[in-house]
């Protein structure tokens, strides 16, 4: 039986037929969060905005791995640079707010007793008996996927007139309702959770009282037990005002579930798309990262009552400031790492001198295997002169639709020169980046305006100039009124 075989012009004919592909094309999510971003909403960092872009278009992968989470992004560099922002924007494109995602700050989980807070308390202990909603722990399946729900109840509200006590309510007061019953929600459980870590600090000692003591006990074990017994009650207390504002919710998704004739009762299996940060990770004890390890490695975690949170369509996010002060030496231009010419630093070099000190930051801070189950590590950069003017811009611009949008009808105009003004003022402390232009916004442009708002001096249909000029022989921002269009008060 002869072999087949293909002549040099056939093999040749057949890969001219191939066409080319583009792995880097963005999908429809990815897209459109890429153009949310472009509005602006964030200046430079363009390799943090690919790698959050790349992480958003995630959630339409049908071959991503089901045994991890959507993405894991680690951001190292200075401070001020967009690290926690990114994050922000991420939850605002999916949920509709810069604050629906389950943040974790390191510095609240320095001590390992806070760990509680995470996963919840031992058997016996403040917070071991909790229903699936909470408000114990931070990682159960409701604090993971609440956001998510109540974007599922407020796209169903707005469709729907809600009817409460014989009052029918519009869509937009069903879902102004809704947001209300969600900023409760997050008051009260973060009340909870605060008296909750004071509590098993306390119970960390091997020396606490658990029942206050006859009068034989020392002043200071009477002390720590009356501290906690208060805590105690106050943790009961708020218990039974959460489980009200729950009732609310549930009375609201009943309602909307016969409307719809849909199922809108919250379920961990179906109302588990997050945005998880843990911020300054580096701050947090081991124990805390222990915890990241196997959320990264098995995309689940067991929390102490035996209920199982799922992460599978979560992204995750850290940042970190290890090695700060090296950051810091670099950007105020003293001579990077390394560098053994007698000049300054360029601007490259300085920001591939802060990319080694981040890198060698974070070896220190992870051992292999926990960086190796993150999916990219990001070292954000130093924003250049023209960033920060552009970010200037930016936040003036969402002033002014700020002052127009709510019910305030204010226009505001800012000449170029109050623009040169902040840009000066912004950039004498590098290290503070972006935090630096926010101060010297409000100080010199927000609080001012807020202040004439507040005393009467500004009222609706006003429009508003902001130029230099001279205030007590200084150069500083000026306010004029045009009243022409000023509306009646009433």
């Amino acid at each position: 039986m002869s072999e087949e075989k293909h002549k040099p012009e056939e093999t040749a004919l057949e890969v001219s037929r191939l066409v080319q592909l583009n792995p880097e094309a963005l999908n429809a999510t990815a897209r459109a969060f890429s153009e949310f971003l472009q509005k602006p909403r964030m200046i430079g960092q363009e390799r943090l905005q690919r790698a959050a872009v790349h992480a958003m278009g995630r959630f339409e992968g049908t071959l991503r791995n089901p045994d991890q989470p959507i993405r894991s992004i680690l951001v190292l560099g200075p401070s001020g640079t967009g690290k926690t922002m990114i994050f922000e924007l991420m939850a605002q494109f999916l949920f509709g707010e810069k604050r629906a995602m389950t943040k974790l700050s390191g510095q609240e989980y320095r001590e390992e007793h806070a760990i509680s807070k995470l996963i919840g308390s031992p058997p016996g202990y403040v917070g071991s008996n909790i229903d699936e909603r909470g408000p114990f722990p931070m990682l159960s399946p409701w604090n993971i996927g609440k956001y998510h729900y109540f974007k599922v109840l407020r796209d169903a509200a707005e469709k729907t007139p809600t009817k409460t006590n014989g009052i029918t309510m519009t869509p937009q007061e069903a879902k102004d309702a809704l947001l209300q019953f969600q900023n409760q929600e997050e008051i009260y459980s973060y009340r909870l959770r605060t008296l909750s870590d004071a509590v098993s600090a306390l119970e960390a000692k091997n020396d606490f009282p658990t029942e206050r003591r006859d009068a034989k006990s020392s002043n200071q074990e009477l002390l720590i037990a009356e501290i906690a017994h208060n805590a105690k009650i106050r943790i009961a207390q708020y218990t039974t005002v959460l489980a009200g504002i729950y009732g609310k919710i549930d009375w609201i998704s009943m309602y909307l579930s016969m409307e719809t004739g849909q199922d809108l009762s919250f379920n961990p299996e179906v109302h588990k798309r997050a945005i998880m940060l843990a911020d300054e990770v580096d701050k947090a004890h081991p124990a805390f990262t222990n915890i990241f390890y196997e959320i990264l490695d098995r995309r689940r975690i067991t929390l102490q009552n035996g209920t199982v949170t799922d992460f599978s369509e979560t992204i995750v996010g850290m940042t970190s400031n290890k090695g700060d002060k090296e950051m810091e030496a670099i950007m105020r231009g003293r001579k990077p790492p390394g560098f053994r010419i007698e000049r300054e630093a360029s601007f490259e070099e300085k920001q591939q001198a802060l990319y080694t000190a981040a890198r060698d930051a974070i070896t220190d801070m992870f051992l292999a295997p926990m960086r190796g189950r993150i999916n990219e590590i990001v070292v954000a950069r130093e924003f250049t002169v023209e960033q920060i003017k552009a970010i200037i811009k930016m936040e003036i611009s969402q002033f002014q639709e700020l002052l127009f949008e709510k019910e305030m009808d204010i226009t505001l105009y800012v000449s170029e020169a109050i623009i040169d003004f902040l840009w000066k003022e912004s950039t004498d402390k590098p290290e503070e980046g972006a935090r630096l232009v926010q101060k010297k916004l409000s100080h010199y442009i927000r609080d001012p305006i807020d202040t004439m708002i507040q005393t009467g001096q500004l009222h609706q249909g006003d429009i508003l100039h902001v130029d230099m000029g001279l205030v007590e022989n200084e150069k500083r921002p000026v306010f004029r009124a045009d009243t022409r269009n000023r509306k009646e008060q009433k």
